[in-house]
């Protein structure tokens, strides 16, 4: 099966991103090993349906393939801040990511 990458955040203001574990870092476009640690923490795996194909240039420096960074709401939806999702996608600190139909 087919997999894509999906960095999980709770902010982003420019290149300062607050990612789901509460951790804070800069994420500038050229590759920095504090942002990719910060980036991988908060990476999940997913299926590659779930996902549109295109990489995304955000995260190119730091995730191989496609991926898409998804901002984590109060409620749990993830909001895709680049790129498709094919489904609603909400995400539950138990079961991690889940999937539902549009």
């Amino acid at each position: 099966m087919d997999t894509a990458s999906l960095v999980l955040v709770r902010a982003r203001e420019g290149k300062v991103w607050t990612f789901l574990d509460g951790t804070h870092s800069g994420v500038p476009s050229k590759w920095d090993i504090e942002a990719a640690r910060a980036v991988h923490r908060n990476l999940v795996r997913v299926p590659g349906w779930l996902l549109s194909r295109s990489p995304r240039a955000t995260l190119q420096p730091y995730v191989q393939g496609i991926s898409a960074l998804g901002m984590v709401e109060e409620n749990g939806l993830v909001r895709l801040l680049e790129g498709e999702a094919n489904k609603h996608l909400l995400y539950d600190a138990l079961r991690g990511i889940v999937s539902q139909d549009k």
